[in-house]
């Protein structure tokens, strides 16, 4: 009898792992087949005059000041494109801890910035390696938010995309953290004369990193497993319909 070996069906659940997805998430004209997990889940505040900024649904500008952790997730982290980041020569590193962001065919990443279509600037984590900056400037979609989420809130949405391979990045490699810069600037009363207003940041192509919880559940799902398989290439009295064992554990 034929035993299934444990470390092969870990390797076969951390295969199917990296398929499985949460509901679609669309804003605008990109959806984000992982869900939640397309969007980062940690943030962390290095330097820079933070200013998060907040469109209600009549449209205007709201400025809370502060850099509290708190206020750094709600603005950078999830997919929510009414609540940003804005601000003067602000470093922040963005984290991708749940889905690792996958350099795939063609574009990997969308930021979502607001109203003024401003430059910011990007680097990735490698390792303990962190690449040159590159410069984006985000295009108007055409659409605000009202159009994307029925608000009532005229606030522009402006949009760019952005290639891993651009960074040097492999084809098929990962990344889990991205370091954003604002250029730096100054403002009189509410109005900024620098710094882009990033809303969101999606990740077009993701690898999930389960738990140890899922993992551990999948295995037990695995401990009863058979499948039944012919003894023979398929012919003569050897060829024979056989049953596989349960899932063996190898000995250390």
């Amino acid at each position: 009898m034929k035993k299934l070996c444990l470390l092969g069906a870990v390797g076969t659940i951390l295969m199917l792992s990296q398929s499985i997805t949460a509901e679609p998430i669309t804003i605008g004209p990109y959806t984000f087949s992982a869900g939640a997990n397309a969007f980062p889940d940690s943030a962390t505040y290095l330097s820079g005059e933070t200013v998060y900024i907040d469109h209600p649904d009549g449209g205007s500008w709201q400025f809370v000041n502060g850099n509290t952790t708190t206020d750094l997730n709600a603005a950078i982290t999830g997919s929510d494109i009414t609540f940003g980041l804005g601000g003067s020569g602000i470093n922040v590193d963005v984290g991708f801890q749940a889905a690792k962001i996958l350099n795939g065919p063609g574009y990997d990443l969308v930021f979502f910035e607001t109203e003024s279509a401003e430059d910011f600037e990007l680097a990735l984590h490698l390792g303990t390696t962190l690449t040159s900056f590159q410069i984006y400037t985000p295009v108007f979609t055409g659409l605000t938010i009202n159009d994307v989420l029925g608000s009532g809130n005229t606030v522009r949405l402006n949009a760019v995309e952005v290639d891993l391979s651009d960074f040097g990045i492999a084809p098929g490699a990962t990344i889990e953290t991205l370091r954003l810069y604002t250029e730096p600037g100054g403002n009189t009363g509410d109005v900024w004369t620098a710094g882009a207003d990033i809303v969101a940041v999606g990740a077009l192509h993701v690898v999930l990193t389960p738990t140890i919880e899922e993992l551990l559940e999948r295995i037990e799902s695995l401990e009863d497993h058979t499948h039944t398989y012919l003894t023979g290439s398929g012919n003569g009295h050897n060829n024979t319909e056989a049953e596989t064992g349960p899932v063996e554990v190898p000995e250390e």
